[in-house]
Parts: structure tokens; C-alpha cells; sequence
């Protein structure tokens, strides 16, 4: 069966200029409103240095009958952060501490 889902992200989202347009609110709120819009779920992108407890956003998407379908890391590289450090194929697991280095 496909699932079809909104791309969400916390309200500090609205602070990057980024090209995607998607729906902010708490985790409750984007939860409930992507049911309301008919998604099976969201596809979530957290900021990178402040990723939600994992506990509330599992009780959240239950709440609303919601599917959490992807966790999307599109934050990061805006942000000059890397999910890999150094050429190492070993991800940097958050808090992220190291910027990215070399041109974009």
C-alpha cells in the first residue's frame, strides 16, 4: 500500500529561507492537521541540533492516527552541518558538532 505524506518541520523552520514549503507547527499540531488534510503521515524534518524527544513525537502521531514515513535530514546541509564527518563513512550522531567545510 503507498503512503502519502506531508513534509513537516518544527515553527523555527520558518527562520531559513528554503526553497520547499512545508507545514510547521508543534508535533501535535502538524500530526493532527496532516490527518485533517488527508496525509497518511509526515515525512518530519527536525532541526538538526534540537531533535525531538523521540517519546512525545511517537505519542503525537498516535494521538492523530498518524504515520511518521520518513525522517528527512534536509536541514542539515542548509545549516553547514554534515551527516558525515571528516571523509569517514561514520554518520555524526546528534548534537552535531562539526560545520561542513568546502564548497557548496
Amino acid at each position: 500500500m503507498v503512503k502519502v505524506g506531508l513534509l513537516a518541520s518544527t515553527p523555527d523552520f520558518a527562520e531559513m529561507d528554503f526553497a520547499v514549503k512545508v507545514l510547521m507547527g508543534s508535533l501535535e499540531e502538524i500530526a493532527h492537521r496532516a490527518v485533517a488534510l488527508r496525509y497518511d503521515g509526515i515525512e518530519f524534518m527536525p532541526g538538526p541540533e534540537s531533535v525531538p524527544d523521540p517519546e512525545r513525537m511517537r505519542k503525537a502521531l498516535q494521538e492523530a492516527a498518524a504515520t511518521l514515513l520518513a525522517v528527512n535530514s534536509g536541514r542539515f546541509r542548509p545549516q553547514g552541518l554534515c551527516l558525515f564527518g571528516g571523509g569517514s563513512a561514520r554518520p555524526v550522531h546528534p548534537p552535531v558538532s562539526r560545520r561542513c567545510e568546502g564548497p557548496w
